[in-house]
């Protein structure tokens, strides 16, 4: 039979093993889960495996915290229309989902500057980043979210004229973002981005504008289509203005080289010209000196060479005139001979 000691130990260690198993919580990925002790908050409990005392601690589970998504869908005519599903960020657990989320209210009408009504789709993307702050510092974090985007939105586009808030969608979206941080910090979240999907105006004033951006369109292809012809003017003038300036560097290294070529050839034959009048020169006094010294040696010579200089005159006169006689050498002797009997008969 078990002692008493025994049977003591035994219920404390299945006591101590029960407890052990209720204290043990197990968190998944990407959830918490805000531990009260004794109804005031003690501690959050992050994923993985967490200890809490049985009896004492309690994760809370009074309140579910819930987004509304919108998802279009196409009716049975093709016709798309947007529908509204809620998502429960907290299950019966109490844990409560830290991903980024999403809120997409429904559209509402607002007013810009220039009174024309607008219509935009406005989507907000979130995340819960201390989530006890979450559970006790608002009542209803969606409805809370919901008022505060839609007051938000109407102060930043009352800002703004039609046109600005056409163009200015990403600026827009950034300052409702900053406007959303700051009002929601004691919410527990984090506001990661805004984003505005689409602007619609009324129907009238749609059918106004569709037709203003058509003609604005159709002015900016006008001037993009000036400024393409302007262009090409442009390098077609630079080109021909390129061209110009080559030819005429053409022209110049041409009459440079036409005239070094004639430079060079004038030189050329002035060298030559020289040379020939250098060599006639000095053969001349080559000439004069053979003659000097044959008159030297021989005093005749120079008669008989003045003959045979004089020979060519005398034959050119005798052919020009019309009364000259050509006597042969023989007749020219008797000639001779008869004259000088003459003389010799008038002295006698």
């Amino acid at each position: 039979m078990l002692s008493p000691e025994i049977i003591l130990v035994g219920i404390i260690t299945v006591l101590v093993i029960i407890f052990a198993f209720l204290g043990i919580k197990v968190v998944p990925e990407s959830k918490a889960a805000v531990v009260e002790r004794l109804g005031k908050y003690n501690k959050t409990l992050t994923s993985g495996v967490n200890f809490i005392i049985p009896g004492i601690d309690t994760i809370t589970k009074k309140k579910r915290i819930y987004t509304i998504v919108g998802t279009e869908k196409a009716d049975l005519h093709g016709n798309k229309k947007k529908s509204y599903e809620r998502y429960d960020l907290s299950d019966n657990n109490g844990f409560i989902e830290l991903s980024e989320q999403i809120i997409d209210p429904e559209s509402i009408n607002v007013i810009a500057s220039d009174n024309a009504v607008l219509i935009p789709d406005i989507i907000c993307h979130f995340m819960i980043v201390e989530p006890h702050k979450t559970l006790y510092n608002v009542n209803d974090l969606y409805v809370s979210m919901n008022s505060l985007l839609e007051t938000t939105l109407r102060q930043s586009i009352g800002r703004l004229d039609s046109d600005q808030v056409v163009v200015s969608r990403a600026v827009l979206g950034n300052d409702i973002k900053s406007e959303l941080e700051r009002a929601s910090e004691s919410w527990g979240i984090r506001v990661t981005r805004v984003e505005i999907e689409s602007i619609l105006f009324e129907d009238s004033v749609q059918e106004k504008l569709t037709k203003a951006r058509e003609a604005e369109l159709e002015r900016r292809a006008a001037v993009i289509a000036e400024k393409e012809t302007r262009d090409r003017e442009i390098l077609k003038a630079e080109a021909d203005k390129k061209a110009a300036i080559l030819r005429a560097e053409g022209e110049k290294t041409a009459i440079l080289l036409r005239s070094e070529a004639q430079f060079e050839s004038d030189r050329l034959k002035a060298e030559g010209e020289y040379l020939l009048a250098s060599r006639q020169a000095e053969g001349e006094a080559k000439g004069i000196e053979a003659l000097a010294l044959a008159v030297q040696n021989n005093p005749d010579a120079v008669i008989a060479l003045k003959a045979i200089e004089a020979q060519p005159k005398i034959a050119d006169a005798f052919g020009k005139s019309n009364n000259a006689i050509i006597i042969p050498n023989e007749t020219a002797g008797i000639i001779g001979s008869m004259a000088t009997l003459k003389n010799l008969w008038n002295k006698v």
